[in-house]
């Protein structure tokens, strides 16, 4: 089980994998629907000028002229995202077609399409030039904790994993730095993405993607939101040959990693507050963390499940999490809080979120805390 979902009491193996079949098949007819999307975005925008007074469209002489470039932009975007299913790295476009392909797939929620716009916006973040700032930002201070507190040791020594690596910039960062590097991440739509750029191409900028020109407000201007973005701005294929090496693994962070004093790094980024049960993440980094082994976090407490009535979980302030990270066994060696990140910012628009986030290392000690008798 990739772990798409936590895995329900009572359910069979055979039910699960049914599930995880569908939420594949799912996820790739969402970026093959884009255009579909799209498309009817521009439709409404046509319909709403169409039906302006005549004096008030001879105010907006591009306007028409600006719908179609937006839908030739599109259709280059549709192309990219099509190229990435077409990859089928697991399957899901071989089982969309024997199924009676996209017209027989359920209609694409506007909650998917959207997942399939922020996966787009992700590949300016983790692999463009546009993007360098907000990676220096957050990745930046990462990697250097765990250089900071390597004492001297050989990058290839140090076994490095990063939950929720997205679209992998993050891990392939410790990997071209030398550092043996796995990625691990569960969203369908990033494993799709970063299985391309990661394994399907390679060289630099052999893609060029429109990433805002479906976002309709908050637009300074038409070249901002038809602008092009060339992907990626490495070759991603350019790594050490005497470095640790790189993977990724698919799956639920929970459920591929148990196995005790494992890693030397855990490197959360924007990834703690993903869980049900942030208690029960802690607790898993404890375990398999090396004696002497770290955890480097950056990030708020967005919590992903807050306004899930029907997925139970608990949301805790920073300091009750301080506190039970000391009484599980982490010693904090640094802690900054008021860290303002941007995560996917278009830079152009009239409206960007800034996160004020903490970062914190935290230790397992090398002798386990002893009780006084």
């Amino acid at each position: 089980m990739s772990g798409m979902e936590e895995a329900e009491e009572g359910v069979s193996i055979e039910e699960e994998e049914r599930r995880e079949k569908a939420h594949f098949m799912q996820m790739s007819a969402a970026m093959l629907s884009y255009p579909i999307a799209l498309n009817a975005r521009v439709d409404r925008a046509a319909v709403s000028f169409e039906r302006l007074q005549p004096e008030h469209r001879s105010l907006l002489p591009g306007f028409s002229a600006k719908l179609d470039a937006i839908c030739r932009a599109g259709k280059r975007n549709a192309e990219f995202l099509s190229s990435i299913v077409h990859v089928d790295p697991f399957g899901a476009l071989a089982d969309i077609i024997s199924s009676g392909g996209l017209a027989a797939q359920p209609p694409t929620t506007g909650f998917d399409m959207d997942k399939v716009h922020t996966t787009i916006k992700q590949f300016v973040r983790d692999w463009s030039d546009e993007g360098a700032q907000e990676r220096e930002h957050s990745y930046g201070r990462l990697l250097a904790a765990v250089e900071r507190h390597a004492k001297g040791r050989a990058p290839a020594e140090i076994e490095v994993l990063v939950p929720g690596s997205g679209l992998g910039r993050l891990a392939w960062e410790f990997a071209k730095r030398g550092f043996r590097s796995e990625g691990n991440e569960w969203s369908v739509l990033m494993l799709l993405a970063s299985h391309y750029v990661l394994n399907a191409r390679q060289g630099v900028a052999y893609d060029t993607i429109h990433p805002f020109v479906h976002i309709f407000s908050n637009n300074r201007s038409v070249d901002g939101q038809l602008r092009e973005v060339s992907i990626p701005d490495v070759d991603t294929h350019d790594l050490p040959v005497d470095g640790g090496g790189f993977s990724m693994a698919a799956g639920d962070f929970l459920e591929c990693y148990g196995q005790e004093a494992t890693w030397d790094a855990v490197v959360s980024c924007f990834f703690l507050d993903t869980a049900r049960n942030i208690l029960a993440y802690l607790e898993r980094i404890f375990r398999i963390l090396k004696p002497g082994g770290i955890l480097v976090n950056l990030g708020p407490l967005l919590y992903h499940f807050d306004d899930n009535c029907a997925a139970p979980s608990i949301e805790l302030c920073l300091d009750e999490i301080v506190s039970a990270m000391e009484s599980i066994g982490f010693v904090v060696l640094e802690q900054e809080d008021g860290i303002s990140s941007d995560y996917i910012a278009d830079d152009r628009s009239m409206m960007r979120t800034a996160y004020s986030c903490t970062f914190f290392v935290a230790q397992k000690p090398v002798e386990p805390a002893h009780t006084p008798a």
